[in-house]
C-alpha cells in the first residue's frame, strides 16, 4: 500500500491484512476487539477474520484495537496466533 494510511483502526488493520494475504480489497475482512478470558493472557484481543472460499479464517492479536501495529498483523497472518487451541 502506498500513500497515507486511514486513521480508523479497523480500516488500517484491514489494509494491512490485504497486504499480508495479497487480497485485492478488504470487503471480506472483519476486525473486532473482544475480551480475552484466558487466565494469564492479556485482557483484550483483536480478532481478524478473512473470508475465503473454504470459510472464515481467524487470527488473533493480543492488544487493544488502537495498539495493533502493522508488524502485529503481518506476524499474526504469517505465523498464526498462540491462542487458537482448545
Amino acid at each position: 500500500m502506498t500513500g497515507s494510511m486511514p486513521t480508523d483502526a479497523r480500516t488500517r488493520i484491514a489494509a494491512w491484512v490485504c497486504e499480508a494475504a495479497a487480497l485485492a480489497d478488504s470487503r471480506r475482512i472483519r476486525v473486532e476487539e473482544r475480551a480475552c478470558g484466558r487466565s494469564g493472557w492479556p485482557p483484550f484481543e483483536v480478532v481478524i477474520a478473512v473470508e475465503q472460499a473454504d470459510g472464515w479464517h481467524e487470527r488473533l492479536v493480543h492488544r487493544r484495537l488502537e495498539q495493533v501495529t502493522r508488524l502485529d498483523v503481518l506476524g499474526a497472518w504469517r505465523g498464526g496466533d498462540a491462542c487458537c487451541g482448545p
